[in-house]
């Protein structure tokens, strides 16, 4: 079966592809690739996706994707980004 490695690869190549990819497509596109073992749901009954998964992910794409904190998504990184991960 799917492993951790092969959800976060595949989320960072739609990331790369799609240039963003919103948290909730993210944790709906992982569910219909791979199954329910790479989410949770939170207390309002939202799809997220699992916080290990989260963790791995980080770890890989570090240095070419961010994640924007207001608008609840990841983007590939841009010039004028600040160091880190979280941006505005």
């Amino acid at each position: 079966g799917p492993t951790v490695e092969t959800v976060v690869t595949w989320l960072l190549s739609e990331v790369r592809k799609r240039g963003s990819l919103h948290k909730s497509e993210a944790a709906q596109g992982i569910r219909r690739e791979f199954g329910d073992n790479f989410i949770v749901r939170n207390e309002k009954g939202e799809i997220l996706v699992a916080r290990y998964v989260l963790a791995a992910f980080v770890e890989l794409s570090r240095d070419q994707i961010v994640w924007s904190q207001s608008a609840q998504y990841w983007r590939r990184r841009a010039a004028g980004d600040v160091p880190g991960r979280a941006q505005r």
